[in-house]
């Protein structure tokens, strides 16, 4: 029977991909078709942007923290095209057109048609991916500019001989996503560390042609940075968000907002205590920074325990039962209004259930064989961990690498591994199946951990939020519903 599904799938492998494709698409559509909510704390300094943009204001490419390179196309859909729908229509065909680059990224990698078709369905159940198609942000359009990196950087890696073409591609497509979200700022250092494992592996032709990849990357990314990005944006070169990301002071643990009163007064002491002991009378914010510095070097050096904790704390709780709240907020107030659980249900269960499988169906020595044998696949093992540790250490920028991690990386190996797993072979390898049912057990003593702290220990600060979602006036902003086909 399982047969016979492949090869059906293998035989109609264009029909069925072109229905996938559609049918995401047209999800994307309902779902943002039914969004109440736009403009809410997280995003609204970019639709502020476009309608200073509107009025003449000069809004640099990037100030502080913000990249406004997307509140320029908001302007553009918006006040040159007469609609800001266009935008949410261009962002959800962009979602599209990603689960399309990994399909053909399967195909590059040389595993099969059938699973790049399994992988394109899952993604469309992946809730959180759909959803922020509605989103007036980058991750997106990242992901598919990710999607792009990775299948070029394959075929790059394929050819016998250095390709102008793809070496000109892999450029273009980060110097763009420079000026969107900084997350590719380190990519020419992957190039580096795959140049040099193929030293290693005695593959000299293709370590020369990553490591002048990597330089040239290098040299363009160092001189827009410089250049561009980090010129006079003082904001930028420092801020608050890598201290609480490495500290217990925000949230439950790596946050950038500080949410308990108790951690507050903790922190108005340091700060007080730094102040005194310095003579500063009048701190401005050079003297936080200064102070936020030392603490967060103080935290990690006094207490590294308590900083490695924290790093695996940030990760399972990434990855745990807390719903991503830009996706929760969205399906509160639009498709699913009201139903809390349901919503909770529809967001958590596809990251659970790809989780689960992926510890289950994961095979150690068939991928440390793929890793050695096939250049490519050691490749995407490098982005992989890039991601990961982005993902723990850039905690306040989460939702930048969740959403890649499970898009590019660990759906494509699910499915790699879901479509040739035999349980019958794991029952009977009793040392594979325990180092698995552990694995699995510390996701799961993690997740009921969360869901103590979110459903009894917190309940009330999750229930006024709830409250907050529920209440909101969405008629205080002009981007309150869609109108295009109204």
């Amino acid at each position: 029977m399982w047969k016979k599904c492949l090869n059906f799938l293998e035989k109609n492998n264009k029909s069925i991909l072109i229905i996938i494709l559609i049918l995401n698409f047209t999800l994307r559509l309902i779902i943002y078709y039914s969004t109440k909510l736009f403009y809410f704390s997280d995003y609204k300094a970019y639709f502020d942007a476009i309608e200073s943009i509107h009025i003449g204001k000069r809004i640099p490419l990037y100030s502080g923290g913000f990249s406004y390179l997307n509140s320029y196309f908001g302007y553009f859909f918006k006040y040159i095209l007469g609609n800001i729908d266009y935008y949410f229509l261009i962002n959800s065909l962009f979602g599209t057109i990603a689960t399309f680059i990994v399909y053909r990224i399967i195909i590059a990698l040389k595993i099969s048609k059938v699973k790049g078709l399994i992988a394109a369905f899952v993604l469309s159940l992946y809730t959180e991916f759909m959803v922020f198609s509605s989103v007036l942000y980058t991750p997106i359009i990242m992901v598919t500019i990710l999607g792009l990196v990775i299948m070029f950087s394959i075929r790059f890696a394929e050819k016998e001989l250095f390709s102008i073409k793809y070496f000109t591609y892999i450029i273009i497509l980060v110097v763009i996503s420079l000026f969107l979200k900084r997350e590719l700022i380190y990519i020419w250092g992957l190039y580096l560390v795959f140049a040099f494992m193929q030293i290693l592996n005695k593959n000299k032709q293709l370590a020369i042609r990553f490591l002048i990849l990597s330089i040239a990357l290098f040299f363009f990314i160092t001189t827009i940075s410089t250049q561009i990005i980090l010129n006079g944006n003082e904001a930028l070169k420092r801020n608050s968000f890598l201290m609480f990301a490495h500290t217990w002071y925000g949230g439950d643990g790596g946050k950038v907002q500080i949410t308990y009163p108790e951690k507050q007064k903790l922190y108005d002491k340091k700060f007080k205590d730094y102040c005194e002991k310095r003579g500063i009378h009048s701190p401005d914010s050079n003297d936080m920074y200064n102070f936020q510095d030392l603490e967060l070097r103080e935290s990690i050096l006094n207490h590294p325990f308590s900083w490695i904790r924290l790093q695996f704390h940030k990760f399972f709780w990434e990855y745990g039962v807390l719903p991503e709240s830009t996706s929760f907020r969205i399906l509160m107030t639009g498709l699913l209004k009201g139903s809390t659980i349901l919503i909770a249900t529809v967001l958590l269960l596809p990251v659970m259930t790809i989780i689960t499988l992926l510890i289950l169906t994961f095979n150690l020595k068939r991928s440390i064989k793929k890793l050695k044998m096939e250049p490519p696949h050691l490749l995407m093992a490098i982005f992989l961990v890039y991601y990961l540790i982005a993902t723990v250490f850039y905690y306040p920028y989460s939702e930048r690498y969740r959403i890649p991690v499970m898009v590019c990386f660990w759906i494509p190996l699910l499915v790699d591994n879901l479509v040739d797993f035999r349980l019958k072979a794991l029952v009977n390898n009793k040392k594979e199946m325990i180092i698995k049912a552990l694995i699995f057990l510390i996701f799961a003593v993690n997740w009921s951990y969360e869901a103590y702290i979110i459903g009894i220990k917190n309940r009330g600060r999750y229930n006024k939020t709830l409250y907050e979602i529920q209440d909101k006036n969405v008629s205080e902003s002009f981007y309150t519903s869609p109108t295009l086909f109204q």
